[in-house]
């Protein structure tokens, strides 16, 4: 079911009442919050510049999982633990053995050590990336990922969700209880499917 097809059905639950603005913001809102869960996950290969520490990730990813770098899983790590194997850390240069996240808010994040050689390039002449083709060098980066369409299953809670938050906010329709209703049942729904 598409984006307009879930706030339709918004809108036919609340019998017309709601808002499409803000139901629409409410299903964003909601997709963001799914897209930090391991929902949507998917793997990315990341270029790697050889004295180049720090990456960002693309807008549509929002959470890392996990990476790994040639053939090594990467431990993540805090800048604490890692002053407490090098207090000059951020100048080691070397193959990376863990990551630290950086920012969430700009959503950054630093290998260590700084990688000291370029990834391969990026042709699979094979068809298979993550196989006979994979860059050496490279980092495989396993995310969360922000998409405009929701999973079959997820379709009901979602709805249940957005009319919880529209009846709940401020509005001349407003009704705690009808509101109180629409996220236990959505709650409901959303434990079944997790």
């Amino acid at each position: 079911m598409s984006k307009a097809s879930i706030l339709a059905l918004a809108q036919t639950f609340a019998l017309g009442d709601g808002d499409p603005l803000t139901l629409e913001q409410y299903y964003d809102h909601l997709m963001d919050d799914a897209g930090r869960a391991p929902w949507f996950v998917a793997a990315s290969l990341v270029t790697m510049v050889a004295g180049t520490s720090t990456y960002a990730l693309a807008d549509d990813q929002i959470k890392i999982l996990g990476m790994v770098y040639d053939d090594r899983w990467l431990d993540r790590m805090d800048h604490r633990a890692l002053e407490s194997f090098n207090p000059a850390w951020r100048d080691e240069k070397g193959l990376p053995v863990a990551y630290s996240i950086e920012d969430e808010a700009t959503k950054t994040f630093r290998l260590y050590p700084t990688p000291d050689r370029p990834s391969g390039n990026f042709i699979f002449m094979f068809g298979s990336p993550l196989g006979l083709d994979y860059p050496p060098y490279a980092v495989l980066l396993l995310h969360t990922q922000l998409t405009p369409d929701v999973l079959e299953f997820m379709e009901l809670p979602l709805v249940w969700d957005v009319l919880a938050r529209e009846f709940g906010h401020e509005s001349n329709h407003r009704d705690d209880d009808l509101a109180d209703f629409c996220q236990q049942f959505a709650d409901v729904l959303w434990r079944m499917i997790s």
